[in-house]
């Protein structure tokens, strides 16, 4: 593979996965179909990268499991402190109650979302696209910044990109890299991952606590 390919492949992948959140709607069990298909881009690669880089996938060295962990720890309570005013309103009721609660079917679309977002854009920027540029060219300080870059920029032209800031382009490019660099010292994917999960967990905890605020409402009525 060269260059001019990979990124054929990626801007391909995030297209197709638009165009069918785009138009897979109205009609029977659309949610659901338009939910599994999304995926399937990022899916099919995955699956091409286990075949082609299989011994990058899951490396069991416990003690580079054990740092790299520690390190994800250590990252989160970074994240913490870098948007701790934000995540203090995940505590405020009232700013819960004020904002539009989820419907049950909302609720698991959000949830898998966030979920299913950290397993497969990491399988698909860690792991196949990463490895791909390897392939290439093995400076992986290069590799790291320009995968986190096409990472960064698939969340600038994907339709949630009303809801980001600078700032916040700023944090996921941060954060790309230090889960690349963290890839790169265990060679196991579970531990991006998890690092995504993570990254992920206010929106998480959002969702269950406004899932939990409005369950308490319809008993209430």
């Amino acid at each position: 593979m060269d260059y001019f390919l990979l990124l054929y492949i990626w801007i391909s992948t995030i297209a197709l996965s638009q165009f069918i959140r785009s138009q897979v709607r109205n009609f029977h069990k659309s949610t659901i179909i338009r939910g599994v298909l999304f995926w399937s881009p990022f899916l099919f690669w995955s699956i091409v990268a286990c075949f082609k880089y299989s011994d990058y996938l899951f490396e069991m060295d416990k003690l580079k499991l054990s740092i790299s962990i520690f390190s994800l720890v250590i990252l989160f309570l970074m994240y913490y402190v870098w948007n701790r005013q934000a995540l203090r309103l995940l505590n405020n009721k009232d700013f819960l109650r004020c904002t539009p609660l989820f419907s049950r079917k909302r609720f698991y679309i959000d949830f898998s979302s966030l979920i299913l977002s950290a397993i497969f854009e990491e399988l698909f920027y860690r792991f196949f696209l990463f490895n791909a540029f390897i392939s290439i060219n093995t400076n992986y300080l290069l590799i790291c910044i320009i995968t986190s870059l096409l990472f960064t920029i698939t969340h600038f032209i994907t339709p949630e990109r009303r809801e980001y800031r600078i700032n916040d382009y700023l944090k996921l490019f941060t954060f790309s890299m230090s889960w690349n660099l963290l890839y790169i010292y265990s060679w196991n994917i579970l531990i991006p991952i998890i690092g995504h999960i993570f990254f992920n967990l206010p929106q998480i905890i959002y969702i269950l606590k406004k899932r939990k605020i409005g369950l308490n409402i319809e008993s209430e009525d």
